[in-house]
C-alpha cells in the first residue's frame, strides 16, 4: 500500500480546518449580510450551492485561495478583506505558519445584533441622519478623540 506523500490531493483534503479558515468564514458572512445577499445568490454567483456557502460561512469547510478570489469579487471586496483586524488570538493559535485546530466552538466576534444593527444603520435613506448618527457613535466610541471635521 503506498503512503499518502504530503503533495496528493487526498493530503489536502484530510486537513483540518483552522482559526484562520473560521474567520474567514465569519467575514464572508458579514459583507454578505452587510450587502443583503443571500447564500443562495452568492452560492449562484460564485458556481456552488448554498450549503456549501454555509459551510464556508459556519468554518467547517476550507477555502481554497481561487475560490476565496471569486467571492472577493462576487462580494465586492479586495480579497485581502477576508484578513483585515485578524485578531490576535487567531494569530497566537498559529505557529511557524502551521495552524492548529480548533477542539471547541470559535468565539463568535460579530454577533448576530450587530448585524441587525448595521442592517438597521443600512436601511437609513437619509444622509444627515446617518451623518449624525456617524458622529455619535464616534463620540460615545472615542470621547477623547479629536474630530477631523
Amino acid at each position: 500500500m503506498a503512503a499518502t506523500n504530503k503533495f496528493s490531493p487526498c493530503h489536502y483534503q484530510s486537513l483540518s480546518v483552522t482559526p484562520i479558515d473560521k474567520y474567514i468564514g465569519r467575514q464572508i458572512k458579514l459583507r454578505r449580510n452587510y450587502l443583503k445577499m443571500s447564500q443562495d445568490k452568492l452560492g449562484q454567483s460564485v458556481g456552488l450551492t448554498f450549503q456549501q456557502i454555509q459551510k464556508y460561512e459556519k468554518g467547517l469547510n476550507r477555502i481554497s485561495v481561487s475560490r476565496l478570489w471569486q467571492i472577493s469579487h462576487a462580494l465586492q471586496v479586495n480579497i485581502s478583506y477576508f484578513f483585515e483586524n485578524m485578531p490576535q488570538d487567531i494569530l497566537n493559535d498559529c505557529a511557524d505558519n502551521e495552524c492548529q485546530t480548533l477542539s471547541q466552538p470559535s468565539t463568535l466576534y460579530y454577533s448576530e445584533t450587530d448585524l441587525k444593527r448595521l442592517n438597521a444603520f443600512n436601511k437609513i435613506n437619509n444622509s444627515q441622519i446617518t451623518s449624525i448618527l456617524d458622529r455619535l457613535l464616534n463620540t460615545l466610541a472615542f470621547p477623547y478623540k479629536k474630530e477631523n471635521y
